[in-house]
C-alpha cells in the first residue's frame, strides 16, 4: 500500500491537465463564437486555470493526508 498514495497524486495531476485542457478548448470555441477580444480569452483562462490548479492541490492534500492516517 506503499506505492498508492504517488498514485494517487499522479491521478490527480492528470485529471487536472486533462481538465484544463478541456475548458481552454471550450472557452476558445465560446469566446470566438461571442466575437471576444483575445486578451479576455486569455485572462478568463488564467484565472480559471488557477482556481482549478488550487482545488485539484487542496483535493490531492487531502487525500494524501487521508492515505497516511488510514495506515
Amino acid at each position: 500500500m506503499s506505492c498508492s498514495a504517488p498514485e494517487s497524486l499522479l491521478n490527480t495531476v492528470s485529471r487536472c491537465v486533462l481538465t484544463s485542457a478541456l475548458i481552454s478548448i471550450l472557452t476558445v470555441i465560446v469566446a470566438f463564437s461571442l466575437g471576444l477580444t483575445f486578451s479576455f480569452i486569455l485572462t478568463f483562462f488564467f484565472l480559471l486555470t488557477l482556481a482549478i490548479l488550487a482545488a485539484q492541490y487542496r483535493w490531492a492534500a487531502f487525500d494524501l493526508s487521508t492515505l497516511s492516517q488510514g495506515s
